[in-house]
C-alpha cells in the first residue's frame, strides 16, 4: 500500500514538472504556424485629413476601415488557438512568401504606402480631378540577409536611377546591374514610397555562380510593376500608425471622400469596408475576411462592403443585423452608400456634388 502511493506520488511530482515544463517551454517556443485573430473596425475620420486643416473631419465618421492581427503561434498557445472558430491557422510559409519573418512588418508597410497612394488618386478622381502618374523606379519587395544590398537597402525604398541613368521600370533596374560585373562599385539613387526625397547609396556588387557562370549579385527582389508617381492637386495625408497591408485601401478611398465633401455619404448608417483599391478604383481580394468580420459586428456595423471573392466568407461569419454586399469597384461601393444615403431619390447624386472649399490652398 504505501508502494503504490509513493508510486502514484512520484507519478504527480513527474506530471506536475512536465505541465511546469511546458508551460515554461511553450511560453517562448514557435510553431511553424501563424495566427489570424479578429483586430478592431475604426471609424476612417480618425487618419484621413485634407488640405491644411487642423482637426479631421467627422464626415467620414461613419465608414469603417478593419484589420487583423497577425502573429507567430506560441506552442503553449497552439491547441487553443486551434480550438477557437474565430481564429484562423496558416502555415508560416504561406504566410510569409519566401521572405524572412523579420520583413514581414516592412513588407506589409510597403503594400500600406502603396494602398494609401492608390486610394488617395482613386478618390480624387472620383471626385473629378484628371490625374496621370509616370513611372519612376523599382520597388524593393525583398532583401536578402547578409547579401551585398543587405547593407544599404530596405523593403520599400524605391530604385529610381543607377550610376545617374533614370530607371523607371523594375526592367530598367534589373538590365542596369545585369550590365555590371561583380566587385563593380554601383551609385543607386533610392527613394521613400511616399516621401520622394532621393539619396545616393553606394552598393559594391558580389559574385555568384548561375550554371557555371559568374554574374553579378545584389541580394534583393523587386515588385513587377513599376512605381508611378501622381502630383496631386490637394494635400492628402493618411495616418494609420503601424498598421500595414493593403486591405484598407476600399475604407480609405471612401473616407477621402466623405472627408473632401464634408458629406456623410452613409445616411448615418455605419458601414465598414474591406478591399484592395487600385489608381483606376478597382476593388481587390484580402485577407482575414473571417475575422474581420468578427470586428466588424463587435463595432456595430450594419453593412459590410467586401470584394466579391470574399463574400461567402465573410456572410458565414458576421454577426446578426449585418448585411453583406460585394462590390468589385468605387463606383459600385459609392452605388451602394447612395442607396442608403438616398434610397429611391433619383436626383440624389453618386457623389454629393458639394464644393471642396479651400482644399487646394
Amino acid at each position: 500500500m504505501r508502494r503504490r502511493r509513493h508510486l502514484l506520488r512520484a507519478a504527480l511530482v513527474t506530471l506536475l514538472a512536465l505541465i511546469v515544463l511546458y508551460v515554461v517551454v511553450g511560453s517562448f517556443v514557435t510553431v511553424p504556424e501563424y495566427a489570424i485573430t479578429p483586430g478592431a473596425a475604426l471609424p476612417v475620420s480618425r487618419v484621413v485629413r485634407i488640405g491644411k486643416a487642423r482637426t479631421k473631419s467627422s464626415a467620414a465618421s461613419t465608414i469603417d476601415y478593419t484589420y487583423v492581427y497577425v502573429g507567430r503561434v506560441l506552442l503553449i498557445d497552439y491547441l487553443p488557438d486551434l480550438l477557437r472558430s474565430n481564429i484562423e491557422l496558416d502555415p508560416a510559409q504561406e504566410i510569409l512568401g519566401g521572405i524572412p519573418s523579420s520583413e514581414l512588418a516592412a513588407e506589409g508597410a510597403l503594400e500600406m504606402d502603396q494602398s494609401q497612394q492608390a486610394a488617395k488618386v482613386a478618390a480624387l478622381r472620383a471626385l473629378g480631378y484628371h490625374l496621370t502618374g509616370h513611372e519612376v523606379g523599382a520597388a524593393v519587395a525583398e532583401v536578402l540577409p547578409g547579401s551585398p544590398a543587405g547593407r544599404v537597402l530596405s523593403i520599400a525604398e524605391v530604385i529610381t536611377a543607377v550610376d545617374g541613368r533614370a530607371t523607371p521600370t523594375p526592367s530598367a533596374v534589373v538590365k542596369a546591374i545585369e550590365r555590371e560585373r561583380p566587385g563593380a562599385l554601383l551609385k543607386l539613387t533610392v527613394e521613400t514610397l511616399g516621401v520622394w526625397r532621393p539619396h545616393v547609396v553606394d552598393l559594391r556588387l558580389g559574385e555568384r555562380t548561375v550554371h557555371g557562370r559568374r554574374e553579378a549579385y545584389v541580394g534583393i527582389a523587386v515588385l513587377d510593376q513599376p512605381v508611378e508617381r501622381y502630383a496631386l492637386p490637394v494635400p492628402v495625408a493618411i495616418a494609420v500608425g503601424d498598421l500595414g497591408g493593403p486591405s484598407a485601401g476600399l475604407a480609405m478611398t471612401l473616407g477621402i471622400i466623405a472627408t473632401a465633401t464634408g458629406q456623410d455619404l452613409t445616411g448615418g448608417i455605419q458601414v465598414a469596408a474591406t478591399g484592395t483599391i487600385s489608381p483606376d478604383g478597382k476593388v481587390g481580394p484580402v485577407g482575414g475576411v473571417a475575422e474581420k468580420a468578427v470586428a466588424v459586428t463587435r463595432a456595430g456595423a450594419k453593412v459590410f462592403l467586401v470584394p466579391p471573392e470574399e463574400y461567402g466568407r465573410a456572410r458565414a461569419h458576421v454577426g446578426h443585423g449585418v448585411r453583406v454586399v460585394a462590390v468589385d469597384s468605387l463606383d459600385q461601393a459609392l452605388t451602394v452608400l447612395r442607396k442608403l444615403r438616398c434610397g429611391s431619390d433619383p436626383s440624389c447624386p453618386l457623389v454629393p456634388a458639394e464644393r471642396i472649399a479651400g482644399l487646394e490652398s
